[in-house]
This record gives C-alpha cells, structure tokens and sequence, in this order.
C-alpha cells in the first residue's frame, strides 16, 4: 500500500486549539508518524532486491550501509535499483 502524504497531512500533526492548548493537541504522534514514514528513506544492511526483499512503496529510496543508494522500481519487495554512484 502506498502512502501519500498532504500538506493536510503535515497540518494535522501539528494541530493546536488556540483556545485551550494542551500537550495532546501540540503533536499528533499517529499523523507523525505516517507522514514521516511516507518521506524519509529506509536504511539497512541487507541487499533490498535480494532473498525475500524489502516491502515498500514505489519510489521510497533505501540506503544501505555499504554506501550503496537503492530505489523502490516496482511493486514486488525485490524490485529495487541501485542507483549510479
């Protein structure tokens, strides 16, 4: 499943009620947390298009710790391409 995020998206994270605030209403860990899972990179050690893969979305780029910069091509976990150095 792919995750899209809005600049709704990042809003809602920071949502505050000006009346009243509190510290619920300062951060909303669960839109947080998606919108920073939809844009930053994975990272790792193993080859992503290797064995059983890695599941991501298409377009999501992993950095793997040899140096090397992967990008999600294709819908299947093992259909990642290393990027040119």
């Amino acid at each position: 499943m792919a995750v899209t995020t809005s600049q709704q998206d990042i809003e809602n994270c920071f949502n505050v009620n000006a009346a009243a605030p509190s510290n619920a209403d300062l951060i909303n860990v669960a839109n947080l947390y998606t919108v920073l899972r939809a844009v930053l990179p994975l990272a790792g050690t193993v080859d992503p298009s290797a064995s059983s893969g890695v599941d991501a979305p298409v377009g999501k780029i992993y950095l793997r710790s040899t140096g090397t910069v992967w990008t999600k091509t294709g819908a299947a976990a093992t259909q990642w391409t290393i990027n040119a150095a």
